[in-house]
């Protein structure tokens, strides 16, 4: 009879079957030798690996940081940076650069950068980039650019030729400098010295009359241009001091002629304020003939110069029988003027309104307002009006 064998006796039976089995697969003790240096290997290599990775992996960190300092250093540099094609098209450019035109980055990208010259500069713009291309070398110039709410930008622009690396073809790498201020500065400074070469010969001519009305004080004047431009600023200085205190002093003398407890002194007042009247047509020759004076800004609104002027003036008007009048909706906005200089203008064209109105009921007005005019934007006027007949026409 067949015996059962139990789970256990088959398990043993397998396992010893298994041990009779040659070991076909089995390696020599040299090969396992090898194997365990070749795992070593595998394991050194592995280490390498992972430190080269932590190693590219700060070298990544660093190159991220290296582009951010880049772009920002690129993006708010004082000055615009522009990279061009050889066409004039607009490849590249910082927010500076579109800051100054008032206008987004992206709507400046593959847009021809002529579009943005002022119309009558664009000749000098396209004689720029030929020479660019022709004679290879740094190359400067000077022109306008407009704006997006059409006001005027004057530039100068910078331009080297570069090959691109990568794409291996030319471009423009432009430096856009804004010479707003400069430019103004130079512009005053030329026109003031032609209009004080044209003033020199009347500056000695009436610094001459002037010895004489001030007893005879000596002052030799020589063809010297400095000595004379010398003579100019000294008569704008004593022309503006006397004026200003001819002014005090005749708004008091009016109102001492209208007191009622020096009646025996009217007389010697009315000579007092004629050789005072004398003595400021001196000081308007000063003004007119003079070379110009050092500007001095303060940041106030016009309106309160205006007030000012009224203030100094109303009595002379009211004695003259001349009404004036202010037109006045608000405060003017606080601005960067002279106030010596505007009050002086304002004081000149009310008074000259005042002796131009015609007879019987005289005014002088005086309109404030602000406007948006383009390209400065927004700006204060200040209109002075009289009822006079004005100039004739013959």
């Amino acid at each position: 009879m067949k015996k059962n064998r139990t789970g256990q006796e088959n398990f043993d039976l397998l396992r010893l079957e298994d041990d009779l089995v040659p070991p076909i697969f089995m390696l020599p003790p040299d090969g396992r030798s090898s194997l365990h240096k070749l795992i070593q290997n595998f394991q050194a290599i592995k280490i390498e690996l992972e430190m080269q990775n932590k190693e590219l992996l700060r070298s990544r960190q660093e190159l991220m940081k290296s582009n951010i300092c880049f772009a920002e250093l690129y993006d708010t540099a004082p000055v615009g940076y522009i990279t061009l094609d050889l066409k004039g098209l607009i490849l590249n450019v910082n927010l500076t650069l579109a800051d100054m035109l008032s206008v987004g980055r992206p709507t400046l990208l593959n847009q021809p950068f002529t579009d943005h010259v002022v119309v009558e500069d664009r000749g000098v713009y396209h004689r720029y980039l030929q020479d660019m291309k022709v004679l290879r070398t740094k190359q400067v110039c000077e022109l306008r650019l407009q704006k997006k709410d059409g006001a005027f930008l004057d530039v100068q622009l910078e331009s080297i030729l570069t090959t691109d690396r990568g794409k291996n073809f030319e471009q423009i790498r432009t430096v856009v400098i804004e010479m707003g201020e400069r430019k103004r500065a130079e512009k005053e400074k030329i026109q003031a010295k032609l209009l004080q070469a044209h003033k020199m010969e009347p500056v000695k001519t009436v610094a001459g009359g002037i010895v004489h009305d001030f007893n005879n004080i000596p002052l030799i004047l020589v063809g010297n241009a400095e000595k004379l431009m010398l003579a100019g600023r000294l008569a704008a200085s004593f022309a503006h001091s006397v004026r200003n205190s001819l002014t005090a002093i005749k708004m008091r003398l009016y109102s001492l002629q209208k007191d009622e407890f020096l009646p025996d002194k009217k007389d010697d007042l009315k000579v007092i304020i004629e050789g005072m009247g004398n003595i400021e047509d001196l000081s308007k020759n000063f003004l007119e003939f003079s070379g110009p004076i050092k500007v001095r800004k303060t940041k106030v609104s016009p309106s309160a110069v205006v007030d000012k002027v009224i203030q100094l003036l109303g009595p002379e008007l009211e004695e003259r029988n001349v009404q004036l009048q202010l037109n006045r909706s608000h405060f003017l906005s606080e601005t960067w003027i002279d106030v010596e200089q505007l009050k002086e203008a304002i004081v000149n064209l009310v008074i000259n309104g005042s002796e131009a109105a015609g007879n019987g009921k005289r005014y002088v007005s005086i309109y404030e307002k602000e406007v948006n005019q383009a390209p400065s934007g927004r700006s204060a006027v200040i209109e002075i009006h009289d009822n006079g007949g004005g100039v004739s026409l013959n």
